[in-house]
């Protein structure tokens, strides 16, 4: 082999070997989950017009087939035995908002608003069940993580 082709040899392999290796692009993390958050078990303080202060367990998980709902089971302290006892809520930034829902057991129609403290530690509800017959109990409620 000639020395021009030796060299033209050399030149090919090192430009190939330096091109080979330029750094792939970065690979993009998977888009964290906000519901993920505050998914998990909670103490609830319930505080109600008509039954006054209870304390009981709900659990927060992520809707199936929205990206921006959670279900909250046991909200009202009504049994989680069934998935008609559970109320959904929208996530926006640190609110969660319960639009007008009936939980179908109990027919207790539930609605109203929460907001998520900047730890992701409580959530500070405010919301109203109305059993059917007109009179609505005025209840506040603080979540705080289990």
């Amino acid at each position: 082999m000639s020395a021009l082709g030796k060299y033209l040899f050399l030149v090919v392999f090192i430009s190939t070997l330096i091109y080979s290796c330029k750094p792939d692009e970065p690979i993009e993390p998977e888009p964290e989950d906000p519901r993920d958050k505050i998914t998990g078990t909670w103490t609830c303080k319930e505080t109600s017009e008509d039954f006054g202060a209870t304390t009981f367990t709900v659990s927060l998980r992520n809707h199936s087939s929205d990206n921006s709902k959670i279900w909250i089971d046991n909200i009202y302290n009504l049994s989680t035995s069934e998935s008609t006892r559970s109320v959904y809520a929208i996530l926006s930034d640190m609110s969660l908002s319960i639009p007008s829902q009936t939980v179908v057991n109990d027919a207790q129609i539930i609605t109203g608003n929460g907001s998520i403290s900047s730890n992701y530690k409580t959530i500070n509800f405010s919301y109203t069940a109305n059993d059917g017959s007109g009179d609505l109990d005025h209840i506040t409620a603080i979540f705080t993580k289990q």
